[in-house]
């Protein structure tokens, strides 16, 4: 190791990269995405190559690893748009003992279960007990802070400007910053519901982490400025890290609001409407139960029955003419019937 002549340590790029693979950032992004994959490698070679340019230092690797992790490892780098592979799923062992479920009967996800556990154990011990597990245990402590923030707000609200917190904006005009603004509280406030599912420090993180991985400085400056453009870039922004399961939910379940909005956001951004529920059929009308009724009639009861129904109401008396004019009704003797009555 070498020294500057203001005695500050000037470490070479492999010691950087051993300092690096010894971080707790590393040991996040590896705990997502495989490593062991040759193709993970090379994006990321290339990412540390298009987005930190030379002699970045140690802090440049681990904000850029804690962007992409954020970002759900979703990157532009070469003109084109990669995903980094996750760790692969282990292998689900059966257990004899009945696992967790949600209200509809859904088993709970690993994740899901731990958030049951965290919560257990905050409510049951101090606040000084809980600080000492956040610093040991890095699933309780993500947890435990992001309670903290729902408690006190005291994190950046999620209103805050997505456009300047992308690392590489430096300097944002004041009418993109305006625009922007005003594009962004209105995407907010349109997915409201499904947001107060995430935590709201998580959102903004995993947001301005996309737009920074994934368009250049140039782009974020026009697209606030150009009819579409940026809500189009945070609904995918938004669509994306949900799909890469990169916000953590704070429920087991979304509520009904919660997945309209999530089925609002599908129709927004094209991707994955096939998932969207059917709507309901609408409620038959009076004319159509009306209807029923009589084709329902006509083939159980006799004609004395008929025309008690006929004389007691004109709707009825009405619907069966119209039906049996119209062909409805299936009889060769209908007029007669009819007439007869």
């Amino acid at each position: 190791m070498e020294f500057d002549r203001f005695n500050n340590a000037i470490y070479t790029a492999e010691e950087i990269v051993t300092q690096l693979k010894a971080s707790s950032e590393w040991s996040d992004f590896t705990f997502r995405f495989d490593m062991s994959n040759e193709g993970n490698k090379t994006l990321l070679e290339w990412v540390i190559e298009e987005k930190l340019g030379p002699d970045p230092d140690l802090d440049d690797y681990k904000n850029l690893l804690k962007a992409v992790i954020a970002a759900g490892g979703v990157v532009q780098v070469k003109g084109q748009q990669y995903e980094f592979e996750t760790v692969p799923e282990p292998e689900q062992i059966v257990e004899p003992e009945v696992v967790p479920t949600d209200r509809n009967g859904r088993p709970l996800t690993p994740a899901q279960i731990a958030w049951s556990e965290y919560r257990t154990f905050s409510e049951s011990n101090t606040m000084e007990a809980c600080r000492q597990r956040a610093k040991t245990d890095a699933g309780y402590g993500s947890f435990f802070r992001k309670q903290y923030e729902r408690q006190t707000g005291e994190v950046a609200d999620a209103a805050e400007n997505l456009n300047t917190k992308a690392p590489q904006a430096e300097q944002i005009p004041g009418n993109v910053k305006f625009m922007s603004e005003r594009i962004e509280q209105q995407f907010l406030s349109d997915y409201a519901e499904l947001l107060a599912h995430f935590s709201s420090a998580a959102v903004v993180e995993g947001i301005a982490s996309f737009l920074s991985m994934n368009y250049t400085t140039a782009e974020l400056q026009t697209a606030p400025v150009t009819p579409g453009a940026y809500r189009k870039m945070l609904a995918l922004a938004l669509m994306t890290l949900l799909n890469r399961n990169a916000l953590e939910p704070l429920t087991a379940d979304l509520n009904e609001l919660a997945e309209s909005d999530l089925a609002k956001l599908r129709k927004e951004t094209g991707i994955d409407v096939e998932l969207i529920p059917a709507p309901e059929p609408p409620a038959p009308t009076a004319e159509e139960l009306l209807a029923a009724e009589v084709r329902s009639d006509w083939k159980q009861l006799s004609s004395d029955q008929l025309r008690k129904k006929k004389a007691n109401s004109r709707a009825y008396s009405n619907m069966l003419e119209k039906l049996a004019n119209d062909g409805i009704l299936e009889s060769s003797v209908t007029s007669l019937r009819i007439a007869g009555s």
